[in-house]
């Protein structure tokens, strides 16, 4: 199934497979995973951004405030797992992902279900749960990393969507991270407000005067 990626923990995941209750190794999910972090046409959403969610989901500070760490963990794993910028469905397609993979493997219904929960919240940024909104606050704290680092962020983002043209991609993005701007809180946990709230703010600020400046 192609070459896997260096960059994902293939003992990291057998851990997490069998802490999950996964008949197995699941070294074919994991092999999968991998050719699809591996794609061709992505520049963000690969390797490196699932790499990145694990170590922030390491920070002992973080992984205090889990109830179900594993199941967090698999949602990571998965909430990508399908990208296709010119579809709308990747978050629905990514849980079904997980869903089929761990329920081929006996992991408990309800575990499963919540996984997949967790996942398919990636897509409005909206979750009713704890967890739920920690996984949600790992994968956006790019938007409070440094200017440098959000610039980068931008960029690739950008090349995902080099079939769009210039104008029509610069009023979309505008609009996705005026969404952000728009929420009382980008973040829904204190931790990840102390830590990412204002940054973000001030990044996407500097984003949307330059997508939407005199050009």
């Amino acid at each position: 199934m192609g070459v896997m990626s260096s960059s994902l923990p293939s003992v990291r995941f057998r851990d997490l497979w069998r802490a999950l209750g996964g008949s197995g190794h699941g070294h074919d999910v994991f092999e999968r995973l991998c050719a699809s972090y591996d794609e061709p046409h992505r520049a963000y959403h690969t390797a490196r951004h699932i790499g990145a969610c694990l170590g922030l989901l390491d920070d002992p500070a973080v992984t205090a405030l889990a109830t179900r760490l594993h199941e967090i963990e698999a949602a990571i794993w998965f909430h990508d797992a399908v990208y296709d910028t010119r579809a709308i469905d990747n978050e629905e397609r990514s849980a079904r992902m997980a869903e089929e993979c761990l329920g081929a493997a006996g992991v408990p219904s309800d575990v499963v279900a919540r996984i997949a929960t967790y996942v398919r919240a990636t897509k409005d940024h909206v979750v009713d749960s704890a967890d739920g909104q920690l996984v949600i606050d790992v994968d956006l704290s790019i938007l409070g990393e440094s200017p440098e680092v959000f610039a980068t962020f931008e960029k690739e983002i950008r090349r995902e969507y080099s079939w769009v043209d210039a104008a029509a991609y610069a009023a979309g993005r505008a609009l996705v991270l005026g969404r952000f701007a728009e929420r009382p809180f980008i973040y829904g946990i204190a931790l990840f407000r102390d830590r990412y709230e204002s940054k973000a703010r001030e990044n996407i600020a500097r984003s949307i005067a330059a997508l939407t400046g005199p050009r």
